[in-house]
């Protein structure tokens, strides 16, 4: 019940109440009964006279807006009409133009040949009647004969000519037939398609009309129908799904028993080089005994010889034992610790492994290089992430998967859902470290158990994919930006949704909380090409815009730890600093070659770290934008950087060799 019928009925109750105390009065002669009553009717009616008028205008308001929302596309299917008019209409005209050019043109060419015809004629007749006026002062006999000749010829050019000219006039005489016919049927398709443009016209201001009296009862019973079409468009979506899945079940069963054969055709290869190279290292080491053995006789005899000494260096054995590549990762929960050392026989059971550089490259390049790189994805790694503590590492891929990186203990573990797992584009650690969010190409954003590895709740909302996700610093608010150009945010303490958030014209890539939670920052793509900077308490937002006018898509944003500026990489290979709360474009970094895909800033706000799909990795000075150093450790773009909370640490994935990368920062 509304505030409006609460103040009616409680007026009406004060009202009824000084009735019966009209009764009472009467009955037992005192006048309290009905004075009581009155006065706190009469004060009810002063109080709720104002506030009944201004609640009526409110409805009546909400009225007009429900209104307007019904007319809008009513309106614009009207103006689209008009534009399709106008267009016809032009059409037409220009249909017409071209006809009468085309008939006027042979109409002209019709008179010049008449007026040819003509001249011919005249000509002849002229010649003719000279003829036979020589003819008539000559009276020879030889001319007659030449005369007749003469008159026969004449007769056939006639007939040739007259009839050369029927079969010039016949085509014409078609195609204007054909030009009447076609100019009839066009006048009267015209005719129709006006008359069904004007009953299109009646009809929507007839709808319009109904429409403007329409009051608010009416528009409550439209609800239930809106509500029965929108289940009805989520149940057509439903079976779609249903129907591209069961197509889809078949194909997925000739692919694992395709992954299954090359499984077992890769071990035995991986079993056949492994024991290659024990046989190697085998004959390598008789050989150095062999050598070890011979080698003081051998330099006992030289120097006997010749009195020289010289030795001969012993053949070093450096052989580099290869760890077998994972053919197909198990979606184990926790996986034991995997130690560097890998034996000469390949391990039955395939895990995920943390692998060290190569031993024979020296420490110096090792430094530059990288540090670590983690191996296990079987596709492209879109997301990685640091927890709070720097000893857990979460990783999200292509391939289906969610991958926990315990570095001490250099092991990694798969989280495993409850239902088909789909394509991990986002993943981000609560603050506290126990609990990943995970944003997925299945429209939905979900919580997962860090320590157990299982998933806690699926949020579902979303029309389209779910490109990022963040965690609020208080842990209780998550954000997730969709392909369906919405932004929402999710409690963790209901398992609800709190609010959705529209306002971008292009799918939404980005979303990054500030460090006190009170802002929230988020990238549109290239149709929308802007960073929306929303203040959650406040209800207002801030839009930020490149100065250029290629500035494209936003990638990525995020925020330095003071919270006054943000950070954004774009598809126009640039980077930009923003500062609050004006939201003025400070500096913008340029070095890249291709589109910058992540950013991120240093634990103390000092360094900027990007990565690009020019296969590089990018350390920038924050306050002079000078490049610091620059690292091409992916055979692919590189798509997402996440700083260790000491800083000393950058992790970085590309697409190219699947796997993840750790570089030295200090």
């Amino acid at each position: 019940m509304t505030k409006l019928h609460w103040l009616e009925v409680s007026e009406y109750a004060s009202i009824s109440l000084a009735a019966l105390g009209l009764v009472a009065t009467t009955l037992t002669q005192q006048i309290i009964y009905v004075a009581t009553p009155l006065t706190i009717s009469v004060c009810l009616n002063v109080a709720n006279r104002e506030r009944l008028k201004y609640l009526k205008e409110q409805n009546l308001q909400e009225t007009l807006v429900k209104q307007d929302l019904l007319l809008n596309p009513l309106r614009q299917r009207l103006a689209n009409f008009d534009t399709l008019t106008q267009n016809l209409s032009t059409t037409t005209g220009e249909q017409l133009e071209k006809l009468q050019n085309q008939q006027q043109q042979s109409l002209d060419t019709f008179t010049q040949r008449l007026e040819q015809f003509e001249t011919t004629v005249r000509d002849l007749r002229t010649t003719f009647q000279q003829q036979v006026q020589e003819l008539q002062r000559d009276r020879q006999t030889q001319n007659i004969d030449a005369f007749r000749q003469h008159l026969t010829q004449l007769d056939t050019f006639i007939r040739q000519f007259s009839e050369n000219t029927q079969n010039q006039i016949n085509p014409l005489n078609q195609r204007l037939s054909q030009v009447d016919s076609f100019t009839q049927q066009l006048n009267q398709t015209i005719q129709q398609q006006l008359q069904e443009l004007k009953r299109w016209e009646q009809r929507i201001v007839q709808i319009e009309t109904g429409m403007q009296q329409l009051s608010a009862n009416t528009l409550k019973q439209l609800e239930p129908v809106t509500q029965g079409l929108a289940q009805l468009d989520a149940f057509k979506q439903q079976s779609n799904q249903t129907t591209k899945q069961q197509n889809w079940e078949q194909r997925f069963t000739q692919l694992d028993g395709f992954t299954q054969q090359l499984s077992s055709n890769t071990q035995k290869q991986i079993e056949e080089c492994f024991n290659t190279l024990a046989q190697l290292q085998t004959e390598v080491r008789a050989l150095t005994e062999l050598v070890t053995k011979t080698k003081p006789q051998f330099q006992n005899e030289t120097e006997s010889e010749q009195n020289k000494n010289f030795e001969i260096p012993l053949p070093q054995a450096n052989i580099k034992l290869l760890a077998p590549i994972p053919t197909k990762p198990q979606n184990t929960k926790l996986s034991e610790p995997v130690s560097l050392q890998q034996p000469l026989n390949p391990p039955t059971n395939q895990q995920t492994i943390l692998s060290t550089p190569d031993p024979t490259v020296s420490p110096s390049v090792q430094e530059i290089l990288f540090q670590n790189v983690l191996q296990g994805h079987t596709d492209r790694v879109m997301s990685v992430v640091f927890s709070f503590n720097g000893e857990v590492l979460a990783s999200g891929s292509h391939d289906k998967t969610i991958k926990i990186w315990d570095i001490p203990k250099k092991a990694a573990r798969t989280l495993q859902g409850k239902e088909e797992p789909s394509r991990v584009n986002a993943v981000a650690f609560s603050p506290d470290g126990k609990i990943l969010v995970s944003g997925s190409d299945d429209k939905t954003v979900k919580l997962w158990n860090v320590v157990t590895g299982e998933e806690l709740f699926a949020f579902t909302g979303h029309k389209d994919k779910v490109y990022s996700v963040a965690f609020s610093p208080d842990g209780k608010t998550i954000a997730s930006g969709s392909k369906d150009k919405t932004i929402k945010l999710w409690s963790t303490d209901t398992y609800k949704e709190i609010n959705t958030i529209q306002g971008h014209s292009d799918e939404v890539l980005c979303v990054a909380f500030s460090p006190d939670g009170k802002i929230l920052a988020s990238g549109g793509a290239g149709n929308d090409k802007t960073i929306k900077v929303w203040y959650l308490s406040e209800d207002k937002f801030l839009t930020l815009k490149g100065n250029s006018d290629s500035f494209g898509g936003i990638n990525s944003v995020a925020f330095s730890p003071s919270g006054k500026q943000i950070a954004s990489g774009s598809s126009d290979k640039t980077i930009k600093i923003w500062q609050l709360p004006n939201g003025q474009e400070v500096q913008t970094f340029s070095g890249h070659t291709d589109d910058v895909y992540s950013v991120t800033f240093s634990p103390d706000g000092k360094t900027l770290a990007s990565g690009s799909r020019d296969k590089t990795v990018k350390l920038w000075q924050v306050d002079t934008g000078q490049e610091i150093r620059s690292f091409t450790a992916n055979d692919d773009a590189v798509y997402c950087v996440a700083f260790s909370p000491d800083g000393k640490t950058l992790a970085t994935s590309g697409s190219g060799d699947k796997t993840i990368k750790l570089l030295p920062c200090k």
